[in-house]
């Protein structure tokens, strides 16, 4: 393909808006090619449209987050919800371990929702679950290990429990739409603005969390919670808060600093 084509094919996926396919991704291989295999200069490139710019998009939403008290808020009012639904009240235990599912390992939606039991591993105090989700792998997707400690395990445990133990298929019994319109009923319930990702925030919130936890180590943030590269993390899930850069200014200037310790938990 020449460059002018290039050109014209990021048009189409601006203008038609193709399914699957990240204009930025895509902009960025077909720049990368031309550079490295072609020689061709970065000024030829941008005056035909294939700029390293960052689409105006991409990290929006790096600041979204629930706080605590809506965390607690949103289970309150999903178990009330619940608890008034004959179909969904036998699974209540199964819909309140979700949210916390999602929060400790920062599993997309679609992921976790394909998560099956059979691929739980149970140890004295500890669970390991393996996921397919994103990432830059085969077909765009990967294996991820997902480690289940603590509170989490408990209420997985109980999710199991009261629907008899079962040794095989789904760990969440639900579908898509269905977890959609739910959690919108309990952010409204809750007096919580709908987030423009009902449930996606919790990944957001995720990394936030623990990124705070850990004093904003992107590192062990990608390595524990699901990230192929820390690049996508900072940009995309984990901006740092103005709180925290000026905690991070205060101490390079010298300046006494009164800082919080921070807990990576629901």
């Amino acid at each position: 393909m020449t460059i002018e084509e290039c050109a014209n094919f990021l048009s189409e996926i601006k203008n038609k808006k193709i399914k699957g396919l990240s204009r930025y991704q895509v902009k960025q291989s077909i720049r990368s090619w031309f550079q490295l295999i072609h020689g061709v200069n970065s000024e030829t490139l941008n005056s035909k449209g294939i700029d390293g710019e960052v689409e105006s998009h991409l990290g929006s939403k790096a600041y979204d987050r629930l706080t605590k008290e809506q965390r607690h808020a949103f289970i309150k009012a999903l178990k009330e919800i619940i608890e008034k639904d004959e179909d969904e009240k036998p699974f209540l235990d199964a819909w309140i371990s979700l949210p916390y599912f999602l929060y400790y390992t920062a599993t997309r939606i679609n992921a976790t929702l394909d998560a099956y039991i059979e691929n739980l591993e149970r140890y004295e105090n500890k669970w390991i679950i393996t996921v397919v989700d994103k990432g830059r792998h085969k077909k765009g997707r990967k294996k991820w290990r997902k480690l289940i400690i603590g509170e989490l395990k408990d209420k997985l445990q109980k999710n199991l429990e009261l629907r008899d133990n079962p040794k095989q298929g789904k760990l969440f019994p639900f579908c898509y739409k269905n977890v959609r319109e739910i959690f919108i009923k309990a952010y409204e319930k809750a007096k919580i603005p709908i987030p423009k990702q009902p449930c996606h925030i919790w990944r957001h919130t995720s990394a936030q969390d623990f990124l705070d936890a850990t004093n904003w180590n992107y590192e062990l943030c990608a390595q524990t919670l699901g990230w192929e590269d820390t690049r996508t993390l900072k940009k995309c899930y984990g901006a740092i808060t103005e709180t925290q850069k000026e905690i991070i200014l205060r101490r390079a200037m010298g300046e006494p600093i009164k800082e919080i310790k921070k807990q990576f938990g629901f």
